[in-house]
């Protein structure tokens, strides 16, 4: 806690043990509440929060604190922080692992890794569902705006992945209109970590799992055609083909991605998995290109899509370097000139039988025509 002005001076909040604690629960029809926390021997004399609920939500309305200071002029101070913070729904705890405060130009309370809860407590126990704060999910990439990023993971000096493209997820939720989709897109802050020797399914394989908006985890594994037979590769084994063999989404439904989320699925966390797939392979030694839209779709009618890819894991050398691309377009064009052989093809069939009926026709007519003269 610490107080604004000339002479600025922190102090800190006893651990729980050595607080008293008092307070007034909401009952009936009651719509306040507050916390009173009293240090048994500290500069801090007592810190009241109060809480009120104000058109469904819970809102804490003021803070008051009574400190002397030691060693101060004017070793007494106290004062009322009335600036209202909207909070959650009077159902819901509200969550905050990372700094922030509760102030005004005199008081300000700080924090880390809050968790509040003012209203309907049971057991003396947190709700199952709640919300965050926004500072703990992190920048948000504007709505249409998907960043670029390349993703590296590193077996020592060297680089064993490479993944460059926007990954957007779409995720179905309840909202409080009914089931929607929201579009969620990897932000430019994230964390990246990984395995270049590992076995998914008794193939050789290599994962790479990136970290965002706090707690949600994609991890993507790339197989090889080798069978493990003993060991684990190491750094540099030779495979043939590769690909990506399998996706996993680790995420919660928070209220700062998911705005009009109902409340029982706030909070709550899920994991969908795309198994057993063969998708974009490529060479050893080659990286594989795709600039079009790609999907991959996962559990639950999630989905993953990228665009402007580009990959290439069982990487050797100290450098995030892409090697000779393998091309999804060019790959297009092979099918494409394959559909429009077939289509000729069956045209000539088509061709064939128009003139056999026309044919067939024009013989009948005549014979009926011979009949009648």
């Amino acid at each position: 806690m610490r107080c604004c002005g000339p002479a600025c001076t922190t102090v800190g909040v006893p651990v729980s043990s050595d607080v008293i604690v008092t307070g007034t629960c909401a009952t009936g029809s009651k719509n306040t509440s507050h916390i009173t926390i009293t240090p048994k021997d500290a500069e801090i004399q007592s810190l009241t929060f109060y809480f009120e609920i104000m058109n469904g939500k819970s809102n804490l309305i003021s803070l008051f604190a009574d400190v002397k200071i030691l060693d101060a002029m004017e070793s007494d101070f106290s004062h009322l922080v009335t600036e209202k913070v909207d909070l959650s729904s009077p159902n819901l705890y509200y969550k905050c692992e990372n700094e922030g405060n509760f102030s005004d130009n005199k008081l300000a309370f700080m924090y880390r890794e809050l968790k509040v809860q003012a209203f309907n407590v049971e057991d003396g126990k947190f709700s199952e569902n709640g919300v965050n704060c926004e500072t703990d999910v992190g920048p948000i990439p504007a709505p249409g705006c998907s960043p670029v990023n390349i993703y590296s993971v590193l077996n020592g000096n060297n680089t064993c992945i490479v993944f460059k493209g926007s990954i957007q997820l779409y995720i179905p939720y309840i909202s409080k209109t009914g089931i929607t989709t929201e579009v969620v897109s990897l932000p430019a802050v994230y964390n990246v970590s990984g395995e270049c020797n590992t076995t998914l399914n008794g193939l050789y394989s290599q994962q790479m799992v990136i970290r965002f908006y706090d707690a949600w985890t994609l991890t993507i594994y790339f197989s090889s055609e080798k069978i493990q037979e003993t060991d684990l590769l190491s750094a540099g084994t030779a495979v043939d083909n590769y690909y990506i063999s399998q996706i996993e989404l680790k995420y919660d439904y928070n209220n700062v991605l998911f705005k009009d989320a109902v409340d029982s699925i706030l909070g709550k966390e899920m994991s969908d998995v795309a198994a057993n797939l063969r998708k974009l392979t490529t060479n050893n030694n080659k990286s594989y290109k795709c600039q079009r839209e790609t999907t991959f779709h996962l559990q639950n009618g999630l989905s993953m899509v990228t665009k402007d890819l580009q990959y290439q894991a069982f990487k050797t050398g100290d450098t995030a370097d892409f090697s000779d691309e393998v091309n999804c377009e060019k790959e297009e064009d092979r099918h494409y000139i394959l559909y429009i052989a077939i289509g000729a093809s069956a045209g000539g069939c088509l061709l064939v039988v128009v003139l056999v009926v026309t044919v067939y026709v024009i013989n009948k007519r005549r014979k009926y025509e011979q009949l009648t003269l």
